[in-house]
């Protein structure tokens, strides 16, 4: 389960990145908020996929798959914060 905090800054920094973010960059930014240590980046995009929030595809350029915010997490976003 995530926490409601994690899930909008995770949501939040997907939603700067429209290009995609792999999970190591996710990690980082993680570790650089004060989440460091408390949670798995991987498993927490795993989870947001299947809550259809992100959306994850291969990429031609690099090992790691990259995440995209869906509809949904855009949705998710915009009723939980800009009521």
């Amino acid at each position: 389960m995530i926490s409601r905090d994690i899930k909008i800054f995770i949501l939040g920094f997907f939603e700067k990145r429209p290009k995609g973010v792999t999970w190591y960059n996710l990690e980082v930014a993680l570790s650089r908020a004060g989440f460091g240590g408390e949670v798995n980046a991987l498993e927490l995009m795993t989870q947001l996929v299947s809550e259809d929030m992100l959306s994850v595809s291969a990429s031609d350029i690099e090992a790691l798959p990259w995440y995209r915010l869906t509809e949904g997490g855009r949705r998710f976003l915009k009723e939980c914060c800009f009521k």
